[in-house]
């Protein structure tokens, strides 16, 4: 299926609360060990990947900069939601506790308002690297809020088996495939053995993770969720 996830779990929102011009200027020989804390998702693998991220900055940052950085790592809530809600009242509350937050893109419009911009951290031929559709995602009102870290997609997984037995070896490359087809095996397969078979399954629980599925049914069809150029507003 070539409907992707754009970063629906994964943007790390770089340097708020004055951590820009921390990590952008050149330290001064005698300048302090610099301390900052970060947020990471404790989802899967992604608190390993957080922290082997930060143990490989922490050594560019001595190697390029001669100075020592101490990163306390924080985990957030396992739930999208609960996460997002965490991180939002952190910044209104302009708490001091945390420096560095791994967000997710869908966050980039509600939490702007609150983070300071990227821009000289990450000049024009640094944005030009990443994919535009990312780079885009994090520009609010003409400023970067957020540089990703990694991209996540979804994969659709099918039964091979299933597909053989009812003669329909093709793996579906449309919804309009997918959508009779599904059908189609679920009630064969009720009728043939007795049981019902779901001819598609997906993330139905209301949380973040639905809303990516439906804005890949929306895209699929050629529609669209927000006007080009204009970013949501939070509810």
């Amino acid at each position: 299926m070539k409907n992707f996830r754009w970063f629906c779990f994964g943007i790390l929102a770089f340097l708020f609360s004055g951590a820009v011009s921390l990590l952008a200027d050149e330290p001064p020989a005698s300048a302090p060990k610099i301390s900052l804390k970060m947020t990471c998702r404790a989802k899967g693998q992604e608190l390993e990947l957080c922290k082997k991220a930060v143990e490989d900055w922490k050594k560019h940052w001595k190697e390029t900069k001669g100075q020592d950085c101490d990163v306390e790592v924080i985990s957030l809530p396992p739930n999208s939601s609960d996460a997002r809600t965490f991180t939002l009242q952190l910044l209104m509350g302009q708490s001091g506790d945390i420096d560095v937050c791994q967000v997710d893109m869908l966050w980039s419009a509600f939490l702007a308002p609150y983070v300071a911009p990227l821009d000289e951290a990450f000049p024009h031929e640094v944005q030009e690297t990443y994919f535009p559709i990312a780079i885009q995602n994090n520009v609010i009102e003409g400023k970067l809020v957020a540089i990703p870290w990694y991209v996540d997609v979804d994969i659709l997984f099918y039964r091979k088996d299933v597909l053989n037995i009812y003669g329909r070896p093709y793996v579906p490359q449309s919804w309009q495939y997918l959508i009779p087809h599904a059908k189609s095996l679920s009630s064969e397969r009720e009728r043939n053995f007795g049981d019902k078979i779901l001819g598609y399954v997906f993330r139905g629980k209301s949380y973040e993770g639905l809303m990516c599925h439906v804005v890949e049914w929306i895209e699929a069809f050629g529609g669209h969720l927000f006007t080009p150029g204009t970013p949501p507003q939070q509810s």
